[in-house]
């Protein structure tokens, strides 16, 4: 069984030798990895290539920058591996966590494989499981599983963790069947947010049955502040709602039902915290100005429409004044609450 790692790389270089000697020292050795340079002005394409001298089992591809979800497209083209999966070029591998994929796969007839994983900060690991079981195998029924409905959104003892909504969207930590999924695209992420959420989506609807395995050999990197996710998104808010009309549009086309539906309707609602956040770290304007910014997103009917099916009962105390002030589109207040733990992580490290 060959694996293909793809690697999309753009001004990576304080990382990449750390993220590539991870895969090069992978314990299973039948693999190919993808290197696709995305344009980088670094010295990223030069490590690239210095990697593929010595070591054939690299593929290296030079392009012009476009962004990570197309880079990941021109990846997943070059696949010939009978599985792949990704990995950030910021991010590294447990030498073990291929070949524990691998087992997986062998003894179990599944589309795909997915993983816990570990949050890696300066100071500190932090595990992200999804289950209490280490070991757990999905079936689909008409398209419908567990796995989906969680990737939609979150309803009932879930919604104690709001802040835990996006750890299951990542393409990485995943592993999929490149003759059921190599046809899926990323869509462009300048469009949406969470591209990775909606090709998973799309390839979980497509699973007759899934594993989860909590193998925490997947390292992410969370002290890299040039990342993607660490730096302010503008029209982050139009981006979601773009999205979450396409589940929408997804769950009625394939009428998938009500779960799915309040499903959704959550993820509306908690997505406001990761919306505040961004809108609250713009160093660039004043805070009053974020505040200003911030109330016209909470003026959106689709909030006002979703907080009307909204389960505060699960919710802790902060998380509940946190979400009834979204609610009553108290933006100042919302303001004060982020701006204090955003105060808080950075004290943390």
């Amino acid at each position: 069984m060959k694996i293909s790692i793809i690697v999309p790389v753009y001004n990576a270089e304080e990382y990449l030798s750390k993220c590539l000697e991870s895969l090069v020292n992978q314990t299973y050795q039948n693999i190919e990895i993808i290197l696709v340079d995305d344009g980088s002005t670094d010295a990223s394409p030069q490590m690239c290539d210095e990697y593929a001298q010595k070591d054939d089992r690299i593929i290296v591809i030079h392009k012009e920058n476009e962004g990570l979800s197309l880079t990941r497209n021109v990846g997943m083209a070059a696949i010939t591996g009978d599985f792949f999966t990704f990995v950030d070029s910021d991010d590294w591998l447990s030498y073990n966590y291929v070949e524990n994929l691998v087992v997986a796969l062998e003894a179990n007839d599944i589309d795909i494989v997915f993983t816990s994983y570990l949050k890696e900060y300066k100071l500190k690991s932090v595990g992200v499981t999804f289950f209490p079981e280490d070991e757990i195998i999905f079936k689909s029924s008409e398209g419908s599983n567990e796995v989906l409905r969680r990737l939609v959104g979150e309803i009932g003892d879930e919604l104690q963790h709001p802040e835990r909504i996006e750890n299951l969207n990542t393409a990485w930590g995943k592993c999929y069947r490149t003759s059921k999924f190599k046809q899926l695209k990323f869509d462009d992420g300048n469009e949406i947010r969470s591209e990775d959420l909606w090709f998973n989506i799309q390839a979980f609807y497509l699973t007759e049955r899934s594993m989860y395995i909590n193998n925490q050999g997947y390292h992410y990197n969370k002290q890299n502040e040039n990342s993607i996710v660490s730096t302010y998104t503008p029209h982050l808010a139009d981006k979601f709602n773009k999205l979450n009309n396409m589940i929408e549009d997804f769950i009625g086309l394939h009428k998938l039902g009500e779960d799915y539906i309040l499903a959704l309707n959550s993820r509306r609602v908690l997505m406001l915290l990761t919306i505040a956040i961004n809108e609250f770290s713009n160093q660039k304007i004043s805070f009053w100005q974020r505040t200003k910014k911030m109330k016209t997103i909470l003026n959106g009917q689709e909030y006002t429409k979703a907080f009307r099916e909204f389960e505060y009962g699960k919710l802790s105390c902060v998380y509940r004044i946190f979400f009834k002030a979204c609610e009553k589109k108290q933006a100042m207040i919302v303001g004060l609450i982020i701006s204090m733990a955003l105060f808080k992580r950075k004290r943390l490290g």
